[in-house]
Protein backbone atom coordinates (compact mmCIF):
# COMPACT_ATOMS: atom_id res chain seq x y z
CA UNK A 1 0.00 0.00 0.00
CA UNK A 2 2.79 2.43 0.86
CA UNK A 3 4.69 1.79 -2.35
CA UNK A 4 1.93 1.67 -4.94
CA UNK A 5 -0.98 3.84 -3.78
CA UNK A 6 -1.29 6.86 -6.03
CA UNK A 7 -2.00 10.35 -4.62
CA UNK A 8 -5.51 10.35 -6.18
CA UNK A 9 -6.49 6.96 -4.69
CA UNK A 10 -9.06 7.11 -1.87
CA UNK A 11 -6.61 5.30 0.46
CA UNK A 12 -4.09 8.13 -0.04
CA UNK A 13 -6.72 10.82 0.34
CA UNK A 14 -7.76 9.25 3.66
CA UNK A 15 -4.18 9.34 5.02
CA UNK A 16 -3.67 5.59 5.04
CA UNK A 17 -0.29 5.79 3.30
CA UNK A 18 1.19 8.26 5.80
CA UNK A 19 -0.24 6.31 8.72
CA UNK A 20 1.17 3.00 7.46
CA UNK A 21 4.54 4.57 6.65
CA UNK A 22 4.87 6.05 10.13
CA UNK A 23 3.89 2.74 11.71
CA UNK A 24 6.40 0.82 9.60
CA UNK A 25 9.24 3.24 10.35
CA UNK A 26 8.57 3.05 14.08
CA UNK A 27 8.19 -0.74 14.19
CA UNK A 28 11.05 -1.84 11.92
CA UNK A 29 13.81 -1.24 14.54
CA UNK A 30 11.96 -3.37 17.11
CA UNK A 31 11.30 -6.11 14.57
CA UNK A 32 15.03 -6.13 13.75
CA UNK A 33 15.79 -6.56 17.47
CA UNK A 34 13.24 -9.37 17.76
CA UNK A 35 14.81 -11.16 14.79
CA UNK A 36 18.33 -10.69 16.17
CA UNK A 37 17.16 -12.17 19.49
CA UNK A 38 16.11 -15.35 17.64
CA UNK A 39 12.33 -15.02 17.90
CA UNK A 40 10.72 -16.94 15.00
CA UNK A 41 8.90 -14.65 12.58
CA UNK A 42 6.37 -15.82 10.01
CA UNK A 43 5.53 -14.31 6.67
CA UNK A 44 2.02 -13.72 5.48
CA UNK A 45 0.17 -11.10 3.57
CA UNK A 46 -3.26 -9.86 2.72
CA UNK A 47 -3.83 -11.02 -0.81
CA UNK A 48 -6.48 -10.57 -3.44
CA UNK A 49 -7.04 -6.85 -3.56
CA UNK A 50 -5.74 -3.85 -5.48
CA UNK A 51 -2.23 -3.53 -4.05
CA UNK A 52 -1.64 -7.25 -3.54
CA UNK A 53 -3.34 -9.11 -6.41
CA UNK A 54 -2.85 -12.87 -6.34
CA UNK A 55 0.54 -13.97 -7.64
CA UNK A 56 2.08 -10.51 -7.91
CA UNK A 57 3.76 -9.39 -4.67
CA UNK A 58 4.19 -12.31 -2.26
CA UNK A 59 7.97 -12.26 -2.66
CA UNK A 60 8.08 -8.52 -1.91
CA UNK A 61 7.50 -9.43 1.73
CA UNK A 62 10.67 -11.53 1.67
CA UNK A 63 12.57 -8.54 0.28
CA UNK A 64 11.22 -6.44 3.16
CA UNK A 65 12.41 -9.07 5.65
CA UNK A 66 15.90 -8.83 4.09
CA UNK A 67 16.05 -5.08 3.41
CA UNK A 68 14.27 -3.74 6.49
CA UNK A 69 14.51 -6.41 9.16
CA UNK A 70 18.05 -7.72 8.71
CA UNK A 71 17.22 -11.27 7.59
CA UNK A 72 19.55 -13.08 5.25
CA UNK A 73 17.82 -14.40 2.12
CA UNK A 74 18.02 -17.93 3.59
CA UNK A 75 16.37 -16.78 6.83
CA UNK A 76 13.58 -15.03 4.90
CA UNK A 77 12.95 -18.17 2.85
CA UNK A 78 12.82 -20.27 6.02
CA UNK A 79 10.34 -17.81 7.56
CA UNK A 80 8.07 -18.30 4.55
CA UNK A 81 8.34 -22.10 4.56
CA UNK A 82 9.50 -24.11 7.57
CA UNK A 83 8.68 -21.44 10.19
CA UNK A 84 5.18 -20.85 8.81
CA UNK A 85 4.60 -24.61 8.65
CA UNK A 86 5.36 -24.95 12.39
CA UNK A 87 2.24 -22.92 13.15
CA UNK A 88 -0.14 -25.03 11.06
CA UNK A 89 -2.11 -27.99 12.38
CA UNK A 90 -0.13 -30.46 10.25
CA UNK A 91 3.07 -28.42 10.40
CA UNK A 92 5.23 -31.43 11.15
CA UNK A 93 4.25 -32.78 7.71
CA UNK A 94 4.66 -29.53 5.72
CA UNK A 95 7.10 -26.85 4.67
CA UNK A 96 10.31 -28.76 4.01
CA UNK A 97 11.75 -30.93 1.27
CA UNK A 98 12.18 -34.02 3.43
CA UNK A 99 11.03 -37.62 3.21
CA UNK A 100 7.53 -38.03 4.63
CA UNK A 101 6.68 -34.31 4.33
CA UNK A 102 4.62 -32.39 1.79
CA UNK A 103 6.03 -29.21 0.31
CA UNK A 104 5.27 -26.66 -2.35
CA UNK A 105 8.37 -25.50 -4.20
CA UNK A 106 9.55 -23.61 -7.24
CA UNK A 107 12.45 -23.88 -9.65
CA UNK A 108 14.19 -20.66 -10.65
CA UNK A 109 16.78 -19.54 -13.14
CA UNK A 110 19.14 -18.25 -10.46
CA UNK A 111 19.55 -18.29 -6.71
CA UNK A 112 17.36 -16.33 -4.28
CA UNK A 113 20.09 -16.97 -1.69
CA UNK A 114 22.27 -14.52 -3.63
CA UNK A 115 19.48 -12.05 -4.48
CA UNK A 116 16.05 -12.44 -2.88
CA UNK A 117 14.49 -10.11 -5.47
CA UNK A 118 14.85 -12.83 -8.12
CA UNK A 119 11.60 -14.23 -6.68
CA UNK A 120 9.69 -11.26 -8.11
CA UNK A 121 10.98 -11.80 -11.66
CA UNK A 122 8.36 -14.05 -13.25
CA UNK A 123 10.64 -14.67 -16.24
CA UNK A 124 13.06 -16.48 -13.90
CA UNK A 125 10.36 -18.87 -12.65
CA UNK A 126 10.81 -22.19 -14.44
CA UNK A 127 8.46 -24.53 -12.54
CA UNK A 128 5.90 -24.52 -9.74
CA UNK A 129 5.14 -27.63 -7.69
CA UNK A 130 2.25 -27.86 -5.23
CA UNK A 131 2.43 -30.81 -2.86
CA UNK A 132 5.15 -32.19 -5.12
CA UNK A 133 3.08 -32.03 -8.32
CA UNK A 134 4.05 -29.71 -11.14
CA UNK A 135 1.35 -27.17 -12.02
CA UNK A 136 1.05 -24.57 -14.75
CA UNK A 137 0.25 -21.04 -13.66
CA UNK A 138 -1.75 -19.14 -16.24
CA UNK A 139 -1.13 -15.49 -16.99
CA UNK A 140 -4.18 -13.43 -16.22
CA UNK A 141 -5.28 -9.86 -16.39
CA UNK A 142 -6.96 -8.07 -13.53
CA UNK A 143 -10.16 -6.07 -13.50
CA UNK A 144 -10.38 -3.79 -10.44
CA UNK A 145 -14.12 -4.46 -10.25
CA UNK A 146 -13.47 -8.19 -9.85
CA UNK A 147 -10.71 -8.12 -7.24
CA UNK A 148 -12.56 -7.11 -4.04
CA UNK A 149 -14.77 -4.39 -2.69
CA UNK A 150 -11.70 -2.94 -0.94
CA UNK A 151 -10.15 -2.38 -4.35
CA UNK A 152 -13.03 -0.15 -5.38
CA UNK A 153 -13.31 1.80 -2.14
CA UNK A 154 -9.58 2.47 -1.61
CA UNK A 155 -7.83 2.29 -4.99
CA UNK A 156 -8.59 3.21 -8.57
CA UNK A 157 -6.26 0.67 -10.16
CA UNK A 158 -4.91 -2.84 -9.64
CA UNK A 159 -1.21 -2.61 -8.87
CA UNK A 160 0.29 -5.58 -10.68
CA UNK A 161 4.05 -5.71 -11.24
CA UNK A 162 3.57 -4.51 -14.83
CA UNK A 163 1.37 -1.58 -13.74
CA UNK A 164 3.77 -0.55 -10.98
CA UNK A 165 6.73 -0.67 -13.39
CA UNK A 166 4.76 1.55 -15.75
CA UNK A 167 3.94 4.03 -12.98
CA UNK A 168 7.40 3.95 -11.42
CA UNK A 169 9.34 4.42 -14.65
CA UNK A 170 13.06 4.28 -13.88
CA UNK A 171 12.72 5.19 -10.20
CA UNK A 172 14.30 2.60 -7.88
CA UNK A 173 12.17 0.72 -5.36
CA UNK A 174 12.34 2.09 -1.82
CA UNK A 175 12.75 0.01 1.30
CA UNK A 176 9.42 -0.29 3.10
CA UNK A 177 10.72 1.59 6.13
CA UNK A 178 11.86 4.62 4.09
Amino acid sequence: MMEFTQPHDPAALRGRVESSSASTRSRAPNLRKIHKAGVPMMTGTDTGFAVTPYGEWHARELEIFVDDLGFTPAEALRAATAVNARFLADGDKLGALEAGRTADFIALDGSPLKDISILLDKKRLKAVHLAGRKVEIEERSYDPRQVTDAALSNWTDVYTQARVAELRGNKPRKAAAE
